[in-house]
């Protein structure tokens, strides 16, 4: 199975995934950073804070960008 690393970019500031995830497929790895952005948001509002503006930057073990899902769209209903 496949290894993706979900980078996470908020405020200008990129926090590098070291280790990645192994997901089923593509599809899999775009759910998982939804749940990390909902977890994420979750912990910021009970904390006080505000919703971060930013996104997540799926890449595959080769390197490469498959997909970006911003803060805002992991929030929609599903």
């Amino acid at each position: 199975m496949p290894r993706y690393f979900l980078h996470h970019v908020m405020r200008g500031n990129r926090i590098q995934d070291e280790e990645g995830y192994v997901f089923d497929d593509i599809s899999a790895a775009e759910w998982g950073a939804v749940l990390d952005i909902r977890s994420m948001v979750g912990h910021a509002l009970l904390a006080g804070g505000a919703i971060p503006d930013g996104h997540v930057e799926i890449v595959d073990e080769n390197g490469r960008s498959v997909s970006v899902i911003k803060h805002q769209d992991a929030l929609k209903p599903s």
